[in-house]
């Protein structure tokens, strides 16, 4: 790394810390009393009946092993409190309560001790809360994100009864979703629908940095970061939380100058321990995208060769035709489908997109210099990738020794403009046909098929993706928007459980992007 860049690293996160967003909080009571039951024609097989109101909750008294549970009708990330009191007699035991906070109807319905998925259990969010004094107000220390809570006597010999009153969730977030300007009336109402439950994921997800998932695992993801910014530029337009979100990837890069792909906030800013191809490589938009919108091009400047950095040091795993071999076996994500996707070409794809961007971000900064390098390094991969990846004959875009036909690929490679429209749009309309053409899981890959769609002048196709799949996950009761989605599997779970899955996650607020951009607010 520059020796100079290296010595900011320190003053980059000093700058991240002035620019720590202070968070909103908005305060709300539950709006039902449910419960769940099973029901096979339901998402993931449960189904919530609201047998009452939440003003009854003051009426009923729990005993020991009783509980009650909660909708309080929104996707909501906060911390709950709630007043407890004795009934009929003294309070002769601590009162000992179980709290099952829940995204989704199936965390309620399914045990938590029957979890064998390889992610920490703790990330499944219950707790128990013993209190020692009656009356007392109960305020469970952890932030939970949950539409749905359960809330459990959990003693079988408890000698009183129970009421539960005032339950209140303060909810927080950077971005006050009252600065959001609606949507024309003139917006189709499906749209409408998911630009709705878009907003609301972003909001979520935006807490003093962009988490990538509120419930787990609370990191910040540079690709998940980007595509929620995209959301806020088209939405709240919240530079600063952004801006604090660039400071903290850059001041926390390594001796080599690389990126990590992830970093954790809290006790105190450090990088994670994840090194990914594709996050590394994506600062480079994620900067121009944030300069562009925002104006601040003092901020990217400040920071630009940060980015063509990261350019550099995967063009150096290129062998001599230009084509990312990874022969160090980085981590190269693209898609929660390790074992089946097959990444060169997309990941080739990727590198030079990220190129062009890096270019055009060196051209705003008044680095000729740089965009010359960076320009060189996209045209250099993109005739390796055309040559590695396009069968001219059939028209058809392949990766690996097999050949393999995938969404991914051609997405990829028509974002970097190493086909032309034309081979793009017949390079797609080919992959409808193929029937075993792997598809993607992720929020994330399908947000660049529909940008990659748009892009080749396929614009019928592209909305049918946002409709199939952001409009698919409504069909089934989103309340925000989950980070993977499979309409042929609702169990498909990278963790081995779709208990662990997260069901608001920030790469799939993205679609908010492409709907304002169609549709602006007056």
């Amino acid at each position: 790394m520059d020796p100079e860049l290296s010595a900011r690293r320190g003053e980059w996160l000093a700058i991240a810390e002035s620019l720590k967003p202070a968070l909103l909080e908005t305060r709300h009571a539950p709006v039902s009393i449910v419960s769940v039951e099973r029901d096979d024609a339901a998402f993931q097989g449960w189904s919530v009946r609201r047998p009452d109101s939440a003003d009854s909750l003051a009426s009923r008294v729990l005993g020991g092993n009783e509980g009650v549970t909660l909708d309080f009708g929104a996707y909501l990330v906060g911390h709950l409190t709630l007043r407890a009191e004795n009934v009929e007699r003294p309070p002769g035991a601590p009162l000992r309560l179980r709290f099952v906070f829940a995204e989704r109807p199936a965390e309620l319905g399914e045990s938590f001790d029957d979890y064998r998925g390889w992610l920490s259990r703790a990330w499944l969010q219950e707790e128990i809360h013993v209190v020692d004094a009656l009356p007392a107000t109960v305020r469970p220390p952890r932030r939970y994100a949950f539409r749905y809570v359960r809330i459990e006597v959990a003693d079988h010999a408890l000698p009183y009864k129970v009421r539960l009153s005032d339950v209140e969730c303060t909810a927080t977030s950077c971005i006050d979703t009252d600065d959001i300007p609606p949507l024309s009336p003139d917006v189709p109402g499906d749209l409408t629908e998911i630009d709705r439950v878009g907003c609301i994921t972003m909001a979520a997800c935006m807490q003093t940095v962009v988490e990538d998932g509120t419930k787990r695992d609370r990191r910040m993801w540079l690709g998940d970061m980007r595509l929620c910014a995209l959301a806020n530029y088209a939405t709240a337009r919240r530079f600063d939380p952004i801006r604090h979100c660039l400071y903290l990837f850059c001041g926390l890069t390594d001796d080599e100058g690389l990126n990590s792909a992830c970093l954790y906030e809290h006790p105190h800013p450090v990088r994670g321990e994840d090194e990914i191809v594709d996050y590394s490589v994506q600062l480079a938009p994620t900067l121009l995208e944030y300069a562009e919108a925002s104006g601040d091009f003092a901020t990217a400047r400040d920071l630009c060769h940060v980015a063509f950095r990261q350019i550099e040091i995967a063009f150096a795993d290129c062998d001599s035709r230009g084509v990312f071999t990874n022969p160090k076996g980085k981590w190269v994500f693209v898609d929660w489908n390790p074992d089946v996707l097959h990444t060169e070409a997309a990941i080739n794809g990727m590198i030079v997109a990220c190129a062009r961007a890096a270019a055009r971000l060196a051209m705003l900064c008044g680095e000729p210099d740089a965009a010359a390098r960076m320009t060189t390094i996209a045209d250099t991969m993109a005739d390796g990738s055309r040559g590695r990846f396009l069968d001219e004959t059939t028209g058809v875009v392949v990766s690996g020794p097999d050949r393999q036909v995938s969404y991914a690929s051609v997405a990829w490679l028509t974002i970097g403009g190493v086909l032309t429209a034309a081979e793009s749009r017949r390079a797609f309309l080919e992959l409808f046909g193929i029937g075993d053409a792997i598809r993607p899981v992720t929020p994330s890959l399908t947000h660049h098929v529909v940008q990659a769609l748009f892009d080749c002048g396929l614009k019928d196709e592209a909305w049918a993706t946002v409709r199939s799949f952001w409009g698919g996950m409504v069909e089934r009761g989103a309340d925000a928007f989950w980070e993977v989605f499979d309409a042929d599997d609702p169990m498909r779970s990278p963790y081995g459980s779709p208990l662990m899955n997260s069901y608001c996650h920030a790469w799939s607020a993205g679609v908010v992007h492409f709907i304002r951009r169609a549709y602006p607010p007056d």
